[in-house]
């Protein structure tokens, strides 16, 4: 069985995070110029808290359509320890889907995430935060009835 590298693991992750933040760096004073010409004052942008949640919000959403699909980035042969792109068969064992499904949903929780960043508040207030909840709501119904079996033996 293959052992674990802390340390590369460690490296990716500083080396991650110092590269996100350069280019989020560089694109800082593009993204001011862009919403001050297009007359969106730093009062009218959305709070950060609010920006959190609409990840999660759409971390949830695009999960539960990423197992209902089967929408996996990448698969994972546990056995012979292959990774493949997209959803493959399994090839001398299980294949793990999960973490294809994980990388599907972080990816369109950013995009949304990203969206979410750059409407402006004035437009955002319109949609109202009322039904907020419906979304935890109805990803959990949902995984209830999609792991009934489970429950129901």
């Amino acid at each position: 069985m293959p052992t674990v590298n802390f340390a590369a693991i460690a490296v990716v992750v500083v080396a991650t995070f110092v590269i996100s933040s350069v280019y989020y760096l560089s694109l800082a004073k593009p993204r001011n110029a862009m919403l001050q010409a297009a007359g969106v004052t730093p009062e009218e942008r959305p709070q950060p808290w609010k920006i959190a949640l609409e990840l999660v919000r759409g971390f949830a959403l695009a999960y539960v359509i990423a197992v209902w699909k089967n929408y996996a980035l990448f698969t994972y042969h546990p056995v012979t320890g292959a990774l493949g792109l997209g959803v493959e068969k399994p090839k001398d064992g299980p294949a793990m889907y999960w973490f294809g499904w994980m990388a599907t949903a972080g990816i369109v929780a950013i995009g949304a995430c990203l969206i979410a960043w750059l409407v402006p508040a004035r437009y955002a207030q319109r949609l109202g935060s009322g039904w907020s909840w419906i979304v935890p709501l109805g990803v959990l119904i949902f995984f209830a009835y999609l792991l009934r079996g489970y429950f129901l033996r």
